[in-house]
């Protein structure tokens, strides 16, 4: 199964997500990350980076736009926002019934929110709550 992770800029939010579902997954699947609005080769952030080293996952991902190379290899995209999800099934409408936000994915209603910019306890909170969700998504399987 090939999962794609989606947030604005591909530094923070999406990158995480990446590495915790592929740790969780290992070879069972194979899990990419891309931003509506990323600059292409720009590193995560200092404090994501930070926070995935915590749980002792390193990352070395350079951030990447959303392709139709990248829509068309995904079997679900994870949007962290509705507005992601909306700007994505503007782009490429026929990936509606693949596109999910994480929280509705795992089962739940609202956003991850965005802690860029913010103090590393940010990107801590949104680390763990970034693993909560999946590992209830992957429990429900």
């Amino acid at each position: 199964m090939n999962y794609l992770f989606v947030c604005t800029g591909n530094t923070c939010r999406s990158p995480m997500a990446e590495a915790i579902l592929q740790d969780k997954l290992g070879a069972a699947g194979d899990v990419r990350s891309a931003g509506v609005s990323a600059t292409d080769g720009t590193s995560i952030s200092e404090n994501a980076l930070r926070a995935l080293l915590e749980i002792e996952l390193d990352v070395d991902h350079p951030s990447q736009q959303v392709t139709d190379e990248l829509v068309e290899w995904a079997d679900e995209i994870i949007c962290m926002t509705a507005n992601h999800r909306e700007h994505l099934l503007y782009k490429f409408p026929k990936s509606e019934s693949k596109t999910f936000t994480l929280k509705s994915w795992a089962g739940e209603n609202g956003d991850v929110l965005d802690p860029f910019g913010g103090k590393l306890e940010m990107y801590q909170e949104t680390r763990d709550e970034i693993s909560k969700l999946i590992q209830q998504k992957l429990e429900q399987e």
